[in-house]
């Protein structure tokens, strides 16, 4: 045997007893840093359109996608009009601007500014019909004025792109002319209602709604006379 032989078999013996004293190496799990390319991919699941979430309940977590979700804000525009009867023989329109805020899913509070316009109306009781629909005739003439409400809205039941919503508020107003005939220019609002609203596109909604509204200067005067009629609103929300 040649002495390069010998010197390869004795280094060979050297690596083997050195690799031999060594403690087994062990695979540890750990997760590769965010950075590494060794890293899986983690591919997104794409979100379940709006159109296609099915039924939800007030009380269920609502989609990512869901514009009632805790944290969005809106803002509402909308146009309103008060049906009038022989009894109270005062008629108004409005238009509203509002911001609208989800502290909870389907549970939102909004902040409203109104612009008042309507007239009271002299009954002409032989007719079955006893008002003009044209403001101005057959009334003691016109008033405006304007009203500020807190309304708390919930909206019970969603359905895809469409949801139905129960709201209660409180606020007050004030009008040039004392509404009812015998009671004050200053009144204090309360009202209650049901809508549905629909989306539209990515970020607007239409909403429709139907609400008894009550006005009354709520014992502030010796006479506290009070004004109660039904409103429908229509109308636009944008999310910021």
């Amino acid at each position: 045997m040649s002495r390069q032989s010998i010197y390869v078999l004795a280094a060979l013996a050297m690596l083997h007893s050195f690799a031999a004293a060594q403690p087994p190496v062990r695979v540890v799990d750990v997760e590769e840093p965010s950075e590494s390319p060794f890293r899986p991919v983690q591919l997104e699941q794409p979100a379940v359109p709006l159109s296609d979430a099915g039924v939800r309940f007030a009380w269920e977590q609502e989609p990512e996608n869901s514009p009632f979700r805790a944290g969005n804000l809106f803002g509402l525009a909308y146009f309103s009009g008060v049906q009038y009867n022989i009894a109270d023989e005062v008629r108004f329109h409005s238009a509203t601007v509002s911001t609208i805020y989800f502290f909870e899913d389907n549970l939102s509070v909004s902040l409203e500014a109104s612009a008042i316009y309507g007239d009271r109306v002299v009954p002409r009781r032989e007719t079955l019909f006893p008002y003009s629909f044209r403001f101005g005739e057959g009334s003691e003439g016109t008033f405006h004025g304007g009203a500020g409400q807190i309304v708390w809205r919930c909206h019970y039941l969603n359905y895809g792109t469409w949801s139905l919503y129960a709201e209660v508020g409180n606020g007050i107003s004030y009008l040039t002319r004392s509404v009812p005939a015998d009671g004050t220019n200053f009144n204090f609002i309360l009202l209650g209602g049901v809508g549905f609203t629909k989306q539209i596109s990515d970020s607007i909604h239409f909403t429709f709604g139907h609400r008894w509204l009550h006005l009354s200067n709520g014992g502030t005067r010796n006479r506290n006379p009070a004004y109660d009629g039904f409103m429908w609103n229509a109308g636009f929300f944008m999310q910021f």
